[in-house]
């Protein structure tokens, strides 16, 4: 399948979520703009939010792919893990930090929810598992910051999980 399959995968599962204050769910960054990534793409993804509401981003970091099973040359028995960092830009505009906070904490609740939920992210064949093993789902925040007008409440973070495929079958074909 690939990292294609798994980033769609991701992006219409959290899509269709019906995660409480998020709007889109962009398959992979669509904002790379000046050194500071995290500030400007929270400001740009957010831009027209009234009230909270959230942009989440599938990331895909890296990944690992390796044999598990002998199979001979003619054939693969290998994992592909792949490490999803799901970008979290969210804004506030009621200027109360502890609002936004309760805010962004029910957006985290809802998304580790539906991946624990649901652990092949909705499409058993692209993700044999999501979520799971060792790695857990991680969660990292921000500190909560403003802009000039001092209204807008901003926070970022990521949502950090293993994607997994089982790829068995004649070499070349998976």
């Amino acid at each position: 399948m690939g990292r294609a399959a798994i980033r769609a995968a991701a992006q219409t599962f959290f899509q269709n979520a019906n995660i409480p204050y998020v709007g889109t769910v962009l398959n992979a960054r669509a904002y790379v703009h000046g050194e500071d990534y995290e500030q400007n793409a929270a400001m740009e993804y957010t831009a027209s939010v009234n009230g909270s509401g959230a942009v989440l981003v599938v990331n895909i970091p890296n990944e690992k792919r390796q044999r598990r099973a002998m199979t001979g040359r003619g054939g693969v028995n290998d994992s592909a893990i792949y490490n999803v960092a799901l970008e979290v830009n969210f804004a506030s505009t009621s200027g109360q930090p502890v609002d936004a906070q309760q805010d962004y904490d029910s957006i985290i609740d809802a998304i580790v929810l539906q991946i624990r939920g649901n652990p092949n992210l909705g499409n058993p064949i692209a993700v044999w598992s999501a979520g799971e093993f060792d790695y857990g789902v991680t969660h990292t925040q921000s500190e909560p910051w403003t802009e000039e007008d001092g209204m807008t409440i901003f926070i970022t973070g990521a949502v950090t999980f293993q994607a997994w495929e089982w790829d068995a079958g004649p070499a070349g074909s998976v």
